[in-house]
């Protein structure tokens, strides 16, 4: 369900801005940014968000600076996130901009190879002094897990309060499951649950239930805010 108004993510993006209504700013990190319709949504529903954008593919990023250029609120970063500070080799096709992935044995329909420069989260946000991070939004073609890892020093502080990532068949090339993410956060204090049109549905993991790769969005928030737990549960 690819339509963000009735997916849930705009649900999540106005409880949000509900739950920070009386901060003077939010930061909001952009991971899989390509030319910048979430970040335009971001800044549309919480004007005070300054949004940091990754987009791993340097053509797509050059058009992802053209469609931001009039929002100072958004700053695009000049390479991707992953698990190291590296180059990786990232497929994609001519045809189509969306659709950009690290390259695997599994996936030989790509035209193209481009070979793209990566850091880690947690250097990035030593490097740029933010302490914390409100949402970090992940839709990285299946590389969810890998940027999630690269947080993992600011994950395990609780430094980043929301974290929504993608899940689904293209994890199966990379040998990643949703398991991996409840291995990751849940130890860190976070509550996760797929995504619906009204709310979360924050459960435990359960592996005959839930490692089913439909696509779909999932959301992290850390035990420190209850309020915001309750605000997005799913209504029974």
């Amino acid at each position: 369900h690819w339509n963000f108004k009735e997916n849930g993510e705009l649900h999540l993006l106005k409880a949000l801005a509900d739950h920070y209504a009386t901060a003077p700013a939010i930061t909001v990190f952009d991971v899989g940014a390509n030319v910048g319709d979430y970040a335009r949504s971001v800044v549309a529903t919480i004007p005070r968000a300054r949004v940091h954008c990754f987009e791993i593919v340097p053509d797509t990023r050059a058009m992802l600076r053209r469609y931001l250029s009039s929002l100072p609120q958004c700053v695009v970063a000049g390479y991707g996130l992953s698990d190291t500070v590296s180059r990786l080799d990232i497929g994609s096709r001519h045809d189509c901009d969306t659709d950009a992935r690290l390259m695997s044995p599994l996936l030989d329909e790509f035209t193209r190879v481009v070979s793209c420069d990566v850091t880690t989260g947690d250097e990035y946000l030593n490097a740029c002094d933010i302490s914390s991070i409100d949402l970090l939004k992940i839709d990285t073609e299946g590389h969810d897990m890998s940027v999630m890892e690269g947080f993992a020093g600011a994950i395990g502080a609780g430094r980043v309060s929301v974290i929504q990532f993608e899940y689904g068949t293209t994890w199966i090339p990379y040998k990643k499951f949703l398991h991996d993410a409840y291995s990751l956060l849940a130890p860190a204090g976070y509550c996760l649950g797929r995504l619906y049109p009204h709310g979360v549905d924050f459960t435990t993991y359960n592996r005959t239930r839930d490692d089913h790769f439909r696509m779909g969005n999932y959301v992290a928030v850390h035990q420190g805010h209850p309020e915001l737990v309750a605000r997005l549960t799913c209504p029974s």
